[in-house]
């Protein structure tokens, strides 16, 4: 009778001390709970980490966006530099923007810059050169020959302009309003004249790239125009 009462009183003792761990068990949950949140703590960490590299994948992409359009304004800036203006935009330069120099040897001139041009070199009496340059940049910007011809009337002189781009100068204003054409051989030729004590020829044409101004004084026409540009490029 004695074991029966002993085994009676563990079962009591076993069954007043489970709720005490009860209340131990319910404590651990909620530690649990404040230090990693509802669900799963691995779950949450990948999570995380996730939109750590979704962020970092935008900042680095953001940047180079930056780089590449930082580039492309060095590029442009650099291209305006160097190239400067646009091909075809044509400046006007008066006289106080240019400063001469004479050529004393035309032929050594050519070497030297390594430019290619047509002027007279035969027949020619007393021939000048000059060479005249911007003042902004010292770019060659054209030349002038003057050279004077044996005529049956005397002598025709000759002023020709040798000019190395679009650009237009004060120096050549007298070549305005050339109200007449004629072809020569490949080339043609606006010109006009005006007549006074003597025919005074104005004319501009370009050949390779390069634009001419030849003004004539002479007693002649049309005719003595076709003669001298037909001597220039023989």
């Amino acid at each position: 009778m004695k074991e029966d009462k002993d085994v009676l009183e563990a079962m009591e003792h076993f069954a007043d001390s489970k709720p005490a761990r009860a209340d131990r068990l319910e404590q651990a949950e909620k530690l649990t709970l404040e230090l990693y949140g509802e669900g799963n703590g691995e779950s949450d960490h990948s999570h995380a980490g996730g939109v750590l590299a979704v962020s970092r994948k935008k900042t680095r992409i953001l940047t180079l966006a930056l780089c590449g359009a930082a580039l492309l304004l060095v590029v442009g800036i650099l291209l305006i530099c160097f190239l400067g203006k646009p091909k075809d935009e044509i400046f006007y330069f008066g006289d106080e923007s240019v400063y001469s120099n004479e050529i004393a040897d035309i032929e050594q001139f050519k070497t030297e810059n390594s430019l290619t041009f047509f002027y007279y070199d035969e027949g020619g009496v007393m021939p000048q050169y000059e060479a005249s340059y911007l003042e902004e940049n010292d770019r060659l910007a054209f030349i002038v020959q003057s050279v004077m011809f044996v005529s049956q009337s005397g002598f025709d002189t000759l002023q020709l302009g040798i000019c190395f781009s679009n650009d237009e100068f004060q120096k050549f204003d007298d070549f305005g309003d050339l109200t007449d054409t004629i072809q020569i051989d490949t080339i043609s030729v606006d010109y006009r004249i005006d007549i006074k004590n003597r025919n005074y020829i104005y004319s501009k044409f370009v050949a390779d790239d390069v634009v001419y101004y030849l003004s004539i004084e002479t007693t002649g026409g049309v005719e003595v125009l076709q003669s001298y540009v037909e001597l220039l490029f023989s």
